[in-house]
């Protein structure tokens, strides 16, 4: 996968199926969700440009992220840090039991307790030292932060904690079209708000960022919701560009590198 700053598109799931699979989160064709693409995405991104190990990794609004579990496979710590001890509407995916019994959390596939260390913590305040990590990943948590300054603000943590020559893949929320900038608690960027986080981070974009919209067709974000609500599963397939209150938006993935000589 040569291709990692980019927007969502059904083209991408064949080429990225090798890390789904890693993830036992294989893809199905006609059953395409944007989630298995951001995660596979970031396991792109730690294979493709990661730093010769021995490896730390940092979760930023982690959750129970899958990627966080695969990662303890080949890293010598990984960190996973959300608001899990405070958690309410996002409990689903940042439930506190991460906090004490991450294995009794995620039980896809086989992974090493020992090496993953879950800390509740606010993305926008992180306390480690500077340019402690090799590696941070983020996905689909930084557009729930809050307002545009809390969204520079995390991406200026990133940037400060991530060592020099180290690798960051985010993945957010994109808006193709329509107008207003969100709704419930949620923020969707468009080009110009990518490129203000990229320069808070002080990190660089890891090749040319393609913001082209895929071929798929448009599905409602309120079915989703009410299909999951009904039946706990969505019902409308691919699940990738989301249309509500006029907005149409997709993800989008950052890879980010940290220059050698960077200040933190």
């Amino acid at each position: 996968m040569d291709r990692l700053n980019k927007l969502c598109d059904i083209a991408d799931f064949p080429v990225l199926a090798r890390h789904m699979a890693a993830v036992h989160d294989p893809h199905v064709p006609g059953k395409e969700q944007r989630k298995q693409w951001e995660v596979a995405m970031a396991l792109a991104t730690f294979e493709a440009m990661s730093p010769p190990g021995p490896l730390r990794a940092l979760g930023v609004g982690a959750g129970r992220e899958r990627t966080t579990f695969w990662l303890t496979r080949c890293c010598e710590q990984v960190h996973a840090t959300d608001l899990y001890a405070t958690s309410t509407e996002w409990s689903h995916t940042a439930p506190r039991l991460m906090l004490i019994a991450p294995a009794a959390a995620f039980r896809d596939f086989s992974w090493n307790p020992r090496r993953l260390i879950v800390q509740h913590m606010d993305g926008r305040d992180l306390r480690y030292e500077d340019e402690t990590f090799d590696f941070v990943y983020s996905s689909s948590s930084i557009e729930h932060f809050g307002e545009t300054r809390d969204v520079l603000t995390a991406m200026r943590e990133i940037g400060r904690v991530l060592k020099p020559g180290g690798v960051a893949s985010l993945s957010t929320e994109y808006k193709i079209a329509g107008e207003g900038r969100g709704f419930h608690n949620v923020l969707l960027f468009d080009e110009d708000d990518l490129r203000a986080m990229v320069e808070a981070s002080g990190l660089q974009l890891a090749g040319r960022l393609d913001l082209t919209p895929g071929s798929s067709p448009v599905v409602s974000f309120a079915r989703a919701i009410e299909d999951i609500e009904k039946t706990g599963a969505i019902a409308e397939f691919p699940h990738i560009n989301l249309e509500f209150d006029g907005m149409v938006w997709t993800s989008v993935h950052l890879a980010l590198k940290k220059c050698r000589g960077a200040a933190g």
